[in-house]
């Protein structure tokens, strides 16, 4: 059984007046925590003080300290309710927040809070495919955000925050290994150079099947391998006009969900990729009185799922679903600084070509709508 959707989210046209002066002020080091800059709350830089919404934010300082693999493991500090369907390693993980979903199977459409990545839409697959050592900040807002960011908002918005390289070029190296073949490593590297920043990190992790408190092996529940990758490479024209690329994206190979009981089969494995990358251009006038920012970006979020088949035919490994996301899309925003308020005006275009094809009977199909 095979379906196609193609999709197309309409243009959206925001206008905003905000009573906020001083909100084109920029990040400066060693600025209390009233001061924090954020960029979520109305799409453009303003200190988190002036913010009459719920905003939670995670600094560069508080992601090295939190001990997180990745973002699901950060928002559970801050009391985010998660969820999974699976193993660790699987990959299907989302948020709740306020009675509503994220999406975690790669159509952000069809879930009420919207992942972004620095911004953009990324098909809310990030969630456990993120590479953390390449972010910078993560951004929480609480509640609707839909007048910003679309009807996918409507219980909150997610924006992770690529790292830009600032200073000298400095790495590190990290591995190590555990129980059950666990097997980690990963490598980054920052810094800028003349007019060119650069800000990058990879890693790799492979698990086999883990051991239950009653030494019973938790069947299907190892993955092959995992690979995270994140860059974000900036050109300064001068110190107002930037142009950024970022490339981000991740593999997950083989991945077991663990034992399906009480259904018709036995174990599913999923192979799992998302990458995506954005052009963008950003800058602001002599007086800061002025910003403006373009983008284009374009990705794919894509999962294979394969099962074995009830105990007499266990070893006998069928294909079950496959689905493949294409998006792309486009922003442009200009904001003025009119003493005492604010004025931000922009588009965002963005479209999906969505396909799924379940294979055998009695399969649900479900699509999100427009």
């Amino acid at each position: 059984m095979k379906r196609k959707f193609y999709g197309s989210m309409a243009i959206c046209f925001t206008l905003a007046f905000l009573a906020l002066p001083g909100a084109m002020l920029l990040a400066e080091e060693g600025v209390n925590e009233l001061d924090t800059i954020v960029v979520t709350a109305d799409r453009m830089p303003e200190p988190l003080r002036q913010v009459s919404r719920k905003v939670t934010v995670f600094t560069e300082e508080d992601i090295k300290n939190s001990g997180a693999d990745g973002i699901i493991d950060l928002l559970k500090k801050v009391g985010v309710q998660t969820y999974a369907d699976g193993a660790a390693g699987y990959g299907n993980e989302g948020i709740i927040m306020r009675g509503s979903k994220s999406s975690m199977h790669g159509f952000d459409l069809a879930g009420d809070i919207l992942v972004l990545v620095d911004g953009h839409r990324t098909g809310a697959d990030t969630f456990s495919n993120i590479e953390l050592d390449n972010t910078e900040r993560v951004e929480v807002i609480r509640g609707p955000g839909a007048v910003q960011y679309g009807a996918a908002a409507m219980g909150g918005v997610v924006n992770i925050i690529t790292k830009r390289g600032r200073g000298k070029t400095e790495g590190m190296v990290e591995a190590g290994i555990g129980s059950y073949g666990e097997s980690r490593a990963k490598a980054a590297v920052s810094g800028k150079e003349g007019k060119l920043d650069f800000s990058a990190a990879g890693s790799y992790y492979t698990q086999d099947p883990y051991e239950t408190g009653k030494g019973e092996i938790f069947q299907n529940s190892g993955l092959d391998y995992r690979t995270r990758y994140s860059l974000n490479l900036g050109w300064h024209f001068d110190e107002r006009n930037r142009l950024g690329l970022i490339v981000s994206g991740s593999d997950t190979e083989d991945a077991g969900k663990g034992p399906d009981t009480g259904s018709s089969y036995k174990d599913t494995r999923q192979d799992r990729g998302n990458h995506f990358y954005d052009l963008s251009y950003g800058g602001e006038s002599k007086d800061r009185g002025m910003g403006w920012m373009v983008r284009y970006f374009q990705g794919e979020v894509n999962y294979y799922l394969s099962r074995f088949y009830t105990a007499a035919s266990r070893n006998r490994r069928e294909p079950f679903s496959e689905s493949e996301n294409a998006f792309k899309g486009g922003q442009g925003q200009l904001n003025w600084n009119l003493d005492r308020f604010q004025l931000l005006t922009g588009v965002d275009w963005v479209s999906y070509d969505f396909y799924q094809e379940q294979i055998g009977s009695n399969k649900i199909q479900r699509t999100a709508p427009l």
